[in-house]
């Protein structure tokens, strides 16, 4: 069922209705401005409303990112 599947991811990230959710989509790559998103985001990191989902693939050979951004 696509409903308990939806319900089921939430649950393992720790998504509460509550929530607002920031996505990113594309690759995770160094170009793309992600760790400035990340170090962006942390400044709200009190806010246990909001959460930030990085959907992609990494790519470790092209242009990787710096280990503590993806920690």
């Amino acid at each position: 069922d696509l409903k308990t599947k939806a319900e089921e991811l939430k649950e393992s990230l720790s998504i509460i209705p509550q929530d607002f959710i920031w996505l990113f989509v594309g690759r995770l790559v160094a170009d793309k401005g992600i760790k400035e998103l990340v170090n962006a985001f942390s400044l709200f990191e009190d806010n246990l409303n909001m959460k930030l989902i990085l959907v992609g693939n990494y790519e470790d050979e092209l242009d990787p990112l710096e280990k503590n951004t993806i920690l």
